[in-house]
């Protein structure tokens, strides 16, 4: 067998018996780099099982101090109502003197041509305040109250418009999707209102 040196590889390899990759070297190299290889991921595995068991520590520890920390707020709680110390503090009493002016009215916003309502001359930003002396949003709405009339009955509206107040007396129509329930032919929103 001859053996001659190949200037391509830059190593000696026996021509006859292969290539580079078939040699004595190659595997040698390739021994050592698995070898590399295994200490690699042998010391991934490592570091992946100690990240583990600081993490499990970590919670004990946690979880220990926790259990101290509540042990001893239960030890204190009874000394703390018998000295008198309740389980809530007491609540803020608020103001002295409440606002007694402040309720609610219906601002009407539109009102229907040929209504109950235009024909009584109510208007867009008249404040209705009561129905037959029953102030509106004092636990009802205006529709509940109105719904306690029927189609045809005389109510007395308590209307707001400008800075003046007054009443106003209007028959009540019928709805036409509902012939049993009362209207007044207005759209409006509960906003607060000052009464003087």
């Amino acid at each position: 067998m001859r053996f001659e040196r190949d200037t391509s590889w830059g190593r000696g390899c026996p021509r006859d018996r292969g290539s580079y990759w078939r040699s004595r070297t190659y595997r040698k190299e390739q021994g050592k780099m698995s070898r590399d290889r295994k200490a690699i991921i042998a010391l991934a595995i490592a570091l992946f099982v100690a990240c583990i068991v600081i993490t499990c520590l970590a919670g004990l520890v946690l979880g220990g101090a926790w259990r101290a920390m509540a042990g001893r707020l239960t030890e204190r709680s009874p000394r703390l109502i018998e000295r008198g110390f309740t389980e809530h503090p007491p609540e803020f009493p608020g103001p002295r003197t409440r606002p007694t002016d402040v309720g609610v009215g219906a601002l009407i916003t539109e009102v229907i041509e040929g209504s109950p309502a235009s024909q009584a001359g109510l208007k867009p930003g008249d404040m209705i305040l009561a129905v037959d002396g029953e102030r509106v949003g004092a636990g009802a709405d205006l529709r509940d109250m109105l719904s306690a009339f029927r189609p045809g009955d005389r109510i007395e509206l308590t209307i707001r418009r400008g800075a003046s107040e007054r009443s106003v007396q209007i028959k009540l129509g019928q709805r036409d999707d509902d012939p049993h329930l009362p209207y007044l032919g207005v759209t409006y929103r509960l906003v607060p209102t000052h009464t003087d």
